[in-house]
Parts: structure tokens; C-alpha cells; sequence
């Protein structure tokens, strides 16, 4: 799967992008996928790969969105009341560590 992120200065100038790209696409028998479709202000941000981009105040934000927050909390929360009883504090901290860590 392919990720593609357009950007101009005008909603209109996006509409038009989206139409040459549908038929570029097309044309090499790959079709865009409407329902994944976003057509934005980057004031009111946008979630791609894992990550929330937005402008505010003229400064660009890129943080992870708050999907990929709850995914990582969930997977600290059944790390450490699940399978952490198993394990000694050293274990448990060094498996914390790797998760955090990445």
C-alpha cells in the first residue's frame, strides 16, 4: 500500500491534483482508494502513519496521534499487570525498557 500526502495553497488546486493523479494511476492499473481520501486545512491536522500533523500558531506539529498513544499505553498496561507479576522487578524493568525504548 501506498501513502501519499498533497499539499497547495488552495482547496481547488487539491481537487485538481487528485484528478491527475486518479488518472495517472489509472492508467498503470492502480486505482485511489476514496474512502481513504482526506482533503484537509493542516490547521485541523490530519493522522498518518501513526503520527498527528497539524500547524498551529504558523509551527508545524507532527506528534503520535492519539490512536497509536492508546496502543502504546494499552500494551504498557498489559505488560505490567498481566504478564509483570510473573517477573522480578529486574525483568520487568528491563522489559519496560525495551518497550520504551522501541
Amino acid at each position: 500500500s501506498t501513502h501519499f500526502i498533497v499539499t497547495a495553497d488552495k482547496k481547488e488546486t487539491l481537487f485538481e491534483i487528485k484528478e491527475m493523479l486518479t488518472a495517472f494511476l489509472k492508467g498503470r492499473g492502480v486505482t485511489l482508494s476514496e474512502e481513504k481520501i482526506l482533503i484537509t486545512h493542516v490547521s485541523d491536522g490530519f493522522d498518518f502513519l501513526r503520527f498527528n500533523v497539524r500547524k498551529y500558531k504558523g509551527t508545524l506539529l507532527i506528534k503520535p496521534s492519539k490512536k497509536s498513544q492508546k496502543r502504546f499505553t494499552d500494551k504498557l498496561h498489559e505488560l505490567v499487570l498481566t504478564k509483570g507479576k510473573a517477573l522480578s522487578q529486574q525483568e520487568l524493568i528491563g522489559t519496560l525498557s525495551l518497550v520504551i525504548c522501541g
